[in-house]
């Protein structure tokens, strides 16, 4: 597929149609000095006098750039141009290339474009495009679809954004207890925070602790549970901070029931 070719037209299609809307709108308001507007790209090649001319002109230069860049190899392009095919705001919306260009940058160790989509649609509309009729609902199909571009390729934040997706799949909150999980779903989400534990992560070694205290599809293990929260804790995460004095006076004080 020639992505500069199919893009350049689109964005030339979409901004013909916004100016067609605005003649008609000034035509309503009594507006003489629209004349010339609906022409403005009439497909001739031939530049209009619109005052709206010069700003299609940029989108046109903007995304003929990115698209140069991209081809070339350039990561940051390819990032930037899925989040505009994402957000629509300059170019037509079309979500298999954004798609397209956040796997390319994947390809290449590059995540921004998978982990700022990945998370609207996990989180719901975070508002970074200023296009409001472009927003997209919370869909966890499609944000696993997207985290999993970014972990096939080895990206720790995907494996950590997967563990969580997954903790809450069947309630559609942040509230959800994972035992209140489906079995499908609480397999993958251990599957993907010990991968991330095992990575370093802090994120993931706290979760490995809840589920080592709790017994969730691993052996309950107070000597496990206070390892993982500690090394989370000695990383600076704060809900491990308060957890382990927590979990470590629990298990002094199991013990000495026991001895006494």
């Amino acid at each position: 597929m020639n992505w500069k070719t199919t893009t350049l037209n689109n964005l030339h299609t979409k901004n013909y149609n916004v100016m067609k809307s605005l003649s008609v709108l000034l035509i309503l308001l009594g507006v003489s000095a629209c004349s010339g507007i609906s022409d403005t790209w009439a497909g001739n090649g031939e530049k209009s006098t619109s005052p709206y001319s010069d700003s299609i002109s940029i989108d046109l230069k903007i995304i003929d750039s990115l698209l140069t860049r991209a081809d070339a190899g350039d990561v940051n392009a390819m990032n930037q141009l899925a989040i505009n095919y994402f957000t629509g705001d300059i170019v037509e919306q079309d979500i298999s290339s954004a798609l397209h260009w956040m796997s390319e940058a994947a390809s290449r160790n590059s995540f921004d474009a998978c982990l700022t989509i990945g998370n609207s649609y996990l989180y719901g509309w975070d508002g970074f495009s200023s296009n409001e009729e472009k927003k997209p609902l919370r869909n966890y199909t499609t944000a696993e679809k997207i985290f999993l571009i970014a972990a096939n390729a080895g990206n720790i934040e995907a494996y950590e954004k997967l563990g969580f997706l997954y903790s809450i799949w069947d309630k559609g909150n942040v509230d959800l207890d994972l035992k209140q999980s489906s079995d499908q779903h609480f397999h993958k989400s251990l599957y993907w925070y010990k991968l991330a534990a095992e990575n370093d992560s802090v994120i993931g070694k706290y979760h490995m602790g809840l589920f080592h205290y709790y017994g969730l599809g691993v052996e309950q293990s107070a000597i496990k549970t206070l390892t993982y929260i500690r090394e989370a804790a000695d990383m600076g995460f704060e809900p491990a901070k308060i957890l382990y004095p927590i979990f470590r006076e629990e298990y002094i004080s199991n013990h000495r029931n026991i001895l006494y």
